[in-house]
């Protein structure tokens, strides 16, 4: 009986961690992460854009993220901003692993900066405060230009 009973806890205690794992993979989504970061290696696909074929010429800011968002890079990496007050969001994409494009988004609008230093970014994922490092060290400087 008590063995019976351990073997009972012992599949009960698996099929909840199964169960936990599954719910968690289906869950995912590049912009919502459960570690502080999430990078990943971009595989290029039929849907996606050449990064290195990306215009560098824009006619909207909406168009310009649309269109980085929508492309194949070698860096894509995201940041869990929810201990910010106002930082909903930011994603950082790289063709050559050196600058690329910064995308941020506010309680209010979402903005792009091109030809940002990944070790801005690095700097920025590490940052005590999001919001004060945004405005301290790239607000005003990476921006994007339309055509």
């Amino acid at each position: 009986m008590v063995s019976d009973l351990k073997k009972l806890i012992v599949f009960l205690s698996l099929a909840a961690f199964i169960s936990c794992n599954e719910a968690s993979d289906k869950s995912s989504s590049p912009r919502q992460t459960n570690t502080n970061t999430d990078s990943k290696q971009s595989e290029s696909s039929n849907n996606k854009h050449d990064c290195d074929q990306l215009s560098q010429k824009f006619t909207s800011y909406d168009q310009a993220i649309n269109l980085v968002r929508s492309s194949s890079f070698k860096i894509s990496e995201t940041v869990n901003t929810s201990r910010s007050s106002w930082i909903r969001g930011a994603e950082f994409y790289s063709c050559d692993g050196s600058t690329g494009y910064f995308i941020i988004e506010t309680s209010n609008r979402i903005y792009i900066h091109a030809d940002m230093p990944i070790s801005v970014w690095q700097q920025f994922k590490n940052a005590r405060s999001f919001g004060s490092f945004y405005d301290y060290n790239i607000k005003g400087r990476y921006r994007l230009y339309l055509n």
